[in-house]
């Protein structure tokens, strides 16, 4: 889930700090960050809010931008 990625990198929060918000450990971020893991839908909830967003942003594929 790249969302979870771009949405903490964007407020300058750690995998770490992240981890401590939602009660996770900061393993379990990376793993949902390369999606390797995916979080359920109560984690989910728990990452949105932390990351002042929605669950819907969270599962929305992210657009990239191509370089000219």
């Amino acid at each position: 889930m790249v969302a979870i990625y771009k949405y903490r990198t964007a407020l300058h929060m750690t995998q770490t700090q992240l981890a401590l918000l939602v009660g996770v450990t900061p393993n379990a971020i990376t793993q949902y960050e390369s999606g390797a893991r995916k979080p359920n839908i109560l984690m989910l909830k728990k990452l949105a809010r932390a990351l002042n967003t929605t669950a819907d942003a969270l599962l929305e594929p992210i657009e990239i931008e191509e370089e000219n």
